[in-house]
């Protein structure tokens, strides 16, 4: 499988802020899945709520340094079942695997 562009894997984001707080957003793409890391000081586990769907990967923040929300439209190519995360020392990392492609063989006749 080849490496994927951040165009090829989401279609779209967009983030609200909460009191004017940007936080820090990369996706790192690899061979078989992009990762998703997002700065979050300040917040608990407890805070974040991370939802997913065929379409879209959702991510929900709310706590005492305010709340946020960040959506991500995913393409085919994302195995929305198998979406993993882990929050440690302030950083959200969430890992988006690709949907393995198999192809079909033809016989001709």
């Amino acid at each position: 499988m080849r490496g994927y562009d951040i165009f090829d894997f989401f279609d779209f984001a967009t983030t609200s802020f909460a009191h004017g707080n940007i936080n820090t957003a990369t996706v790192e793409n690899k061979d078989d899945k992009s990762v998703i890391s997002l700065d979050l000081p300040g917040y608990k586990k407890t805070d974040i709520k991370i939802t997913s769907t065929k379409n879209n990967l959702i991510i929900k923040v709310e706590g005492d340094r305010g709340r946020k929300s960040y959506i991500y439209t995913l393409k085919d190519l994302a195995d929305y079942k198998n979406i993993t995360s882990k929050y440690e020392d302030g950083v959200l990392k969430i890992v988006v695997p690709y949907v393995k492609k198999s192809e079909d063989i033809i016989d001709v006749k």
